[in-house]
């Protein structure tokens, strides 16, 4: 690189057509010392993956020997736990495997480009000639021995550089290679560990042990030497991510236009009964603009997520704390959601015309589940993703336990007062959804109770997910009944 800079500087106050040259050699250079740095890069990340599939085989043939020869045990099970959330992330795999296919396009390209060129420099009078074509022949002849000097400079630098980029394409290769390899034995390892963490225990069976080590475990997560990292590492984010910076300001505007989306809410909900003027659009603006009322506060807790692994230094904690207010900022979505849908002179009050006092006391619901869920799930999921200190076992066993009677209590109370308004359902069926609604998250919290900590995550996430569902499908059932009917909304009835 220095050589090709002092070429610069001696084409300054030369010729145009020297000048040009020699920039050109200087960046030729540049790129080639770059794609050099590349290639030890992509040789070094090639071993590392290597390194990383070869543990992940040799975890996976030691899980399937220990379950043969040993059996299940609660340690056992606490191990590929860990070794499950330590796995590489499928998605993020192949992510790396298309930016590598781009990144193999894109040196091929360049390497096409630079053999065409290489072969216009066979040979260097012809290609002098050519590029002094438009100038007079003493013009052309003062400046040919530079042009050539620096035609044979870069023609030795292309030949150089497109063996460079052949072996950069093998690398790419080798390493893309790698990590399908490595995909692969992840994959296959994370559906070995899902079909048989199930039934394995992932904490041993609770007693006066568990509970005389949880004050340790609490003073271990309230630690303020670990908490008084999360500021700097936030303001580090903010500054290192665009994404972060422009979410920020979508959270700002959001706020700062609250009352105003709340007022346009009420304002759709005055043509709603009235033939004339009623359409399905003013619903569907509605719940547009519900969406935006409910999403501020989730928002920044999942920027402020993304913020803490967005900076240059990542501490161990941050990389704990990012995944936690990731999970929940989508729960906390749907909470805040059914909030406001219920909110006065909302969709549930104006819209769907729910009868009485049934969206005041369903948004009363959801706030009292929000103050109880969400610190509860905060703390699961602290826990459970904290590999660097000690076991939090007591920790993650209690807080899932709150988690799980806290849902079994709101879908009680929930299907109550549901069952108060869908007069159309029959008893039996009333009782039966007020029983599984129960039933279910308060088996998955003894599960839990009982060291079955990943039987109980993984069961209980798909149980409030479908939950939710047969939620919404229950307030469209109530809805049905109450809605008022108007010409423009309703299909004629032959």
């Amino acid at each position: 690189e220095a050589a090709a800079q002092t070429a610069v500087d001696e084409a300054t106050g030369k010729h145009v057509l020297i000048q040009q040259l020699a920039e050109q050699i200087a960046q030729l250079t540049r790129d080639t010392s770059a794609l050099s740095t590349d290639l030890k890069q992509s040789g070094a990340r090639d071993e590392s993956v290597e390194r990383d599939a070869k543990r992940i085989e040799d975890n996976f043939r030691a899980a399937r020997e220990q379950l043969e020869v040993a059996g299940t045990s609660a340690v056992l099970g606490e191990a590929l736990s860990r070794q499950r959330q330590s796995l590489p992330a499928p998605s993020q795999l192949r992510k790396t495997l298309a930016q590598l296919e781009d990144k193999h396009a894109q040196i091929m390209l360049q390497m096409l480009q630079h053999d065409a060129e290489s072969k216009r420099l066979r040979n260097p009078e012809d290609f002098v000639a050519e590029l002094a074509s438009e100038l007079t022949r003493e013009q052309a002849a003062e400046i040919q021995d530079d042009l050539l000097q620096l035609a044979l400079s870069r023609r030795e630098l292309l030949t150089k550089s497109i063996n460079l980029h052949k072996s950069f394409v093998r690398s790419l290769t080798d390493l893309a290679t790698s990590y399908r390899h490595l995909l692969d034995l992840s994959t296959g390892y994370d559906a070995f560990l899902a079909q048989n963490l199930l039934w394995i225990r992932s904490a041993p069976a609770p007693g006066l042990d568990t509970l005389a080590s949880l004050p340790a475990e609490v003073r271990y997560m309230i630690e303020p030497s670990r908490w008084l990292q999360v500021p700097a590492a936030l303001f580090a984010g903010m500054l290192n991510s665009v994404p972060v910076k422009l979410l920020l300001l979508l959270f700002v505007v959001l706020i700062w236009k609250r009352r105003h989306l709340y007022r346009q809410l009420v304002a759709t909900g005055d043509p709603v009964g009235k033939p004339a003027a009623d359409s399905i659009m003013y619903t569907i603006r509605a719940l547009g603009l519900t969406l935006l009322l409910a999403l501020p506060w989730p928002l920044l807790m999942m920027t402020l997520g993304w913020a803490l692994v967005s900076g240059p230094d990542v501490s161990p904690f941050s990389e704990q704390l990012s995944p936690a207010l990731l999970i929940l900022a989508p729960t906390f979505f749907y909470i805040q959601f059914f909030s406001v849908l219920c909110r006065s002179g909302g969709v549930a009050d104006r819209h769907f015309c729910w009868p009485g006092k049934l969206p005041k006391l369903l948004r009363r619901e959801f706030s009292l589940l929000k103050i109880t869920l969400l610190p509860a799930v905060f703390i699961l999921l602290l826990a459970a993703n904290d590999d660097e200190g000690m076991s939090l076992a007591g920790v993650e066993r209690y807080s899932m336990v709150a988690a799980l009677l806290i849902i079994a209590l709101f879908f009680y109370r929930l299907s109550r007062l549901l069952m108060q308004q869908s007069i159309s359902a029959k008893m039996h069926q009333r009782y039966l959804w007020l029983i599984l609604t129960i039933a279910a998250p308060l088996l998955l919290a003894v599960a839990a109770f009982l060291g079955y900590f990943y039987t109980a995550g993984m069961l209980g996430g798909g149980l409030l997910q479908t939950l939710w569902i047969v939620f919404g499908l229950s307030l469209i059932h109530i809805s049905e009944p109450t809605r008022p009917f108007t010409l423009s909304r309703m299909p004629s009835s032959a």
